[in-house]
């Protein structure tokens, strides 16, 4: 049974090639752009998983209000406390600030007892 399909369909694609063409094109250039979807969410979901402790990583972002009313959120904190202010983030047991000039990042450990 098997083998008299793989001939029908082999007569079809033989008979009609610009439309097998057309068929298998299309077909291919569908799994690719699953295929990549698929590998986009998993980069995404994935992101800095790869630390022992994931679940406790965190972003701090600053929102602000623009001069003409629009709401910003920048991806940084404005001068960070660090270690000057032990106690305003009771939670914090590492810090990294990260500038957008540069790769700066220095690391405080355990600054809250």
């Amino acid at each position: 049974m098997l083998n008299h399909y793989l001939t029908i369909a082999l007569r079809n694609l033989i008979r009609d090639k610009g439309y097998s063409l057309i068929n298998i094109f299309g077909l291919s250039v569908g799994l690719a752009c699953c295929v990549l979807i698929f590998l986009f969410i998993r980069h995404e979901w994935t992101y800095d998983t790869f630390h022992d402790n994931a679940s406790t990583i965190y972003r701090v972002l600053q929102i602000t209000t623009a001069s003409s009313g629009d709401t910003v959120v920048w991806a940084s904190d404005p001068g960070s406390p660090g270690p000057n202010a032990p106690g305003s983030v009771p939670w914090r047991y590492r810090h990294c600030p990260v500038s957008a000039v540069g790769r700066h990042c220095t690391l405080w450990e355990q600054y809250i007892p």
